[in-house]
């Protein structure tokens, strides 16, 4: 039989050696010392970006190719544990506990749960920081929440993840057989993308949804917030929309200053009417019927200057004239030729010389994208058939249409606001 014992790592034996200790040693203590000071570092959102973004080119430099490509192929496995503790109500009860709870106690608590199952999902979490180490006062092994637990109670957080879960997972797994099948080739209609290859339909992703209340009521509450953080609003601290908007507006072309397509409840309207209450002019929030009657008692009313108008933005666009059309985290969802059809029909309403249109979007840059923006792009792809664009593909999008883009508006830097691309008539 053999007998395995442990080897102490032998002390460096080269002066080179003694210096790569040295400064192993250093630079873990100024890791550790930073990660102390967290909580101040982060009321700086430029330092913020520039460690994040230092400690995970440190994390690349440091792993091995073969770590990298395991931690890829476990991901899916990771937000399966999310999932399942999402459906045992999980990070209600590890945020609500007043002590460390032991794997034993946090399955009585989650509706019976086996603590094998309980402990083995948790763990996992801890890795993830969804959670943390602990001990009870008798020294048993224990979990505590974390920020990343107590941010999982805000319900667009929770209905997040379950909605990507639940709704892209079944459509991820077809994307090497319809991509090989098509011959790797981006889609360019509602009827041809991996979504539709996965349900045999000629639906799009909302259509398909719609039919099912579940999937749509839990949508909804995720598009309340972005995972628990506050609903995207327009870059107002910085965007001059009163000079490049409302300003020009004049009575004799249209009463209306602002059309909102796809427009949701009218918050994006609302926000603008109020901070700009000298404007002139009324604002119309179009999106389908079912969305605008959908009034929830604990949102204030719309501005009696807002109208609804129920709207389908596939079909000719009613508002000619107006002096604004604006697009808000819209045409993300959409193919190119699905976008130049919505376009198209703006275009046609727009008055030359006077009309402006304003996309609110994400503006990709060309290099040094972050991770997150990228897999965005790539979930827009390959489960809404949509796109995030940067500057060449917006350009050449609105110029197939008769669009001209006037500014490309970029957010100041380490803002994690969308862009605004203002556009004319060519």
């Amino acid at each position: 039989m053999a007998i395995h014992q442990e080897v102490a790592r032998p002390a460096p034996t080269t002066q080179t050696d003694a210096q790569a200790s040295g400064v192993t040693t250093s630079v873990v203590q100024l890791l550790r010392s930073l990660v102390a000071q967290a909580p101040e570092i982060k009321r700086d959102s430029s330092a913020t970006s520039e460690l994040i973004a230092a400690s995970q080119a440190l994390t690349e430099a440091l792993q091995r190719p073969d770590e990298v490509i395991a931690s890829v192929a476990f991901s899916g496995c990771r937000y399966a544990c999310v999932r399942v503790a999402l459906e045992m109500g999980l990070f209600e009860k590890l945020a609500a506990a007043q002590v460390p709870l032991t794997a034993a106690a946090l399955a009585r608590e989650c509706l019976g749960a086996d603590p094998q199952l309980v402990l083995r999902i948790t763990r996992t979490l801890v890795g993830m920081g969804f959670a943390a180490d602990a001990q009870t006062q008798d020294g048993s092994n224990a979990f505590i929440a974390t920020p990343v637990t107590r941010h999982l109670t805000l319900p667009s957080a929770r209905a997040g993840l379950i909605f990507h879960f639940d709704q892209s997972f079944p459509v991820l797994a077809n994307v090497a057989p319809f991509f090989r099948q098509n011959g790797f080739q981006v889609p360019q209609g509602v009827e041809k993308g991996v979504f539709q290859y996965t349900y045999n339909t000629d639906e799009d992703v909302y259509s398909y949804w719609s039919r099912d209340p579940k999937i749509m009521a839990n949508f909804n509450v995720f598009m309340q917030g972005y995972f628990g953080s506050p609903a995207m609003s327009y870059p107002t601290s910085w965007f001059p929309f009163d000079q490049v908007c409302l300003d020009g507006f004049e009575t004799s072309r249209s009463e209306y200053v602002w059309v909102d397509i796809g427009g949701g409840k009218g918050h994006h309207s609302q926000e603008l009417v109020d901070r700009y209450p000298y404007s002139r002019g009324k604002f119309v929030v179009q999106d389908q019927a079912e969305i605008l009657s959908s009034d929830s008692n604990d949102e204030p009313p719309l501005s009696s200057r807002i109208e609804k108008m129920p709207h389908n933005f596939f079909e000719a666009q009613p508002v000619h004239g107006a002096r604004v059309y604006a697009f808000e985290n819209v045409l993300h969802n959409w193919s190119d030729a699905q976008c130049k059809t919505i376009l198209t029909h703006v275009r046609n309403a727009m008055t030359p010389g006077y009309s402006k249109l304003i996309i609110s979007g994400q503006v990709i840059a060309d290099t040094n994208v972050p991770l997150i923006k990228s897999a965005y792009d790539a979930s827009m792809l390959m489960v809404f058939g949509g796109a995030q664009r940067g500057k060449q593909q917006w350009t050449d999008l609105l110029a197939g249409v008769g669009l001209t883009v006037t500014k490309f508006w970029l957010p100041p830097r380490h803002a994690h606001d969308n862009g605004i691309i203002e556009a004319d008539l060519l």
